[in-house]
């Protein structure tokens, strides 16, 4: 999935909204169990507290929270939050730098663009 997002907001709110549309979709399409994956250890350890956090990022943070208890209910299995460096999250960066072009959200499940299997792939490990 790729959307530009209108607005000025810090990096990590940034990669918090695309999570929550992230899940909003899963859970729309009903795709479950689910392990997400960021570059962002900071989000990541955030998302893994079971304390409240009233800032801007805790309330990203109990949005997503409350969609992975959604996103759970399908399954039975508890979505997990995980730790990628950028090195390995090429799919992301690329994401990132494509959406900002289009004015509409855009989302791929099963035939994504050539280049963007690839990249997935390549972040799996699965590539030649």
């Amino acid at each position: 999935m790729a959307k530009k997002v209108k607005g000025v907001c810090r990096t990590i709110e940034v990669e918090a909204r695309a999570l929550v549309m992230g899940l909003r979709e899963a859970n729309r399409r009903e795709l479950s169990p689910l392990i997400v994956e960021m570059d962002c250890q900071v989000l990541v350890n955030q998302l893994k507290k079971g304390e409240e956090d009233c800032t801007e990022l805790g309330l990203w943070c109990e949005e997503l929270k409350v969609l992975a208890r959604v996103n759970e209910s399908l399954s039975g299995r508890e979505v997990k939050w995980e730790f990628r460096s950028r090195k390995s999250n090429v799919v992301v960066h690329w994401l990132a730098h494509i959406g900002l072009g289009w004015d509409q959200q855009v989302v791929w499940v099963e035939n994504p663009p050539l280049t963007l299997g690839c990249m997935i792939e390549a972040d799996l490990g699965l590539g030649t």
